[in-house]
């Protein structure tokens, strides 16, 4: 399968469906960035601890911006006096029940992330389905919000996801959110689920079957899934340690893309 018919199939499938498996994404990505997606995964295990973790099983990086002519442009990043991290304001919005209407300052994606050849290349890939599935010619301007989140178990102490029931993030602006698992490291549990928008605010074991579209496991490094966020819910379970395993832990990459838009922007988180 060539790559560009791979990316026509994968917006064809999020257009039709509001969401889309991006299994054998791996496949499609470029050898010579081999090397750049081992990099990608031993620099995830170096992000800082998400500030709003008390429990220190979350680590984030964050970034936003705007994209103008196909050039990502960076919302400048500012050193928190507090901690010294450099920072971006990460504006959840109202429709995730966790922060909501709250203006939290997340550790920013450092340069040598960001320009890794292997996020650049992931990020563009996602940005080029996400153009396809909306219709939107690559001239109108898009606002974007990336993540590096890794979450660490250790026996007994599971890692939980935020929010920690099926949610929706965007509930006006047709954001489209792209989620990439990057490693998956003795890991038990984090098990994947996309509902009917309904679902929103239940405990993933009061979902209906009928209302499920997609329940499992994304278990290969570097594949994925996207959605229209405000179309369906979403949810991930616990991240646990893999049984015998001293700790567990799992990275993904989260990439949102809306048309640039006055209202704020919700974000996954």
């Amino acid at each position: 399968m060539s790559t560009n018919f791979f990316d026509r199939d994968a917006a064809q499938r999020l257009k039709r469906n509001r969401w889309t498996l991006l299994s054998g994404f791996a496949d499609q990505l470029s050898p010579d960035n081999e090397g750049a997606r081992r990099l990608l995964i031993e620099e995830a295990r170096g992000a800082p601890l998400d500030p709003f973790c008390p429990e220190g099983f979350r680590q984030r990086w964050f970034r936003k911006g705007c994209i103008v002519n196909d050039q990502f442009l960076l919302e400048p990043s500012r050193v928190d006096p507090r901690t010294g991290l450099d920072v971006v304001p990460f504006d959840q919005g109202g429709a995730n029940p966790d922060f909501p209407g709250q203006v939290r300052l997340m550790p920013a994606i450092p340069p040598h992330v960001w320009l890794n050849p292997a996020y650049r290349e992931i990020q563009e890939r996602c940005l080029g389905i996400a153009r396809r599935a909306t219709g939107l010619p690559r001239t109108t301007p898009l606002a974007w919000e990336h993540h590096v989140i890794r979450l660490v178990a250790k026996p007994g102490k599971p890692a939980v996801a935020t929010p920690n029931v099926v949610h929706f993030d965007d509930d006006r602006n047709r954001m489209i959110t792209f989620i990439i698992v990057i490693e998956r490291d003795n890991v038990a549990g984090a098990i994947n689920l996309i509902t009917k928008r309904r679902c929103a605010g239940l405990a993933a074991e009061d979902v209906h079957s009928g209302d499920i579209h997609f329940k499992g496991v994304i278990e290969r490094p570097f594949d994925g899934y996207g959605f229209i966020d405000s179309d369906v819910a979403h949810y991930v379970s616990d991240v646990g340690a893999a049984p015998g395993a001293s700790m567990g832990a799992r990275s993904i990459l989260i990439f949102d893309f809306v048309k640039l838009v006055r209202e704020p922007i919700a974000i996954a988180a």
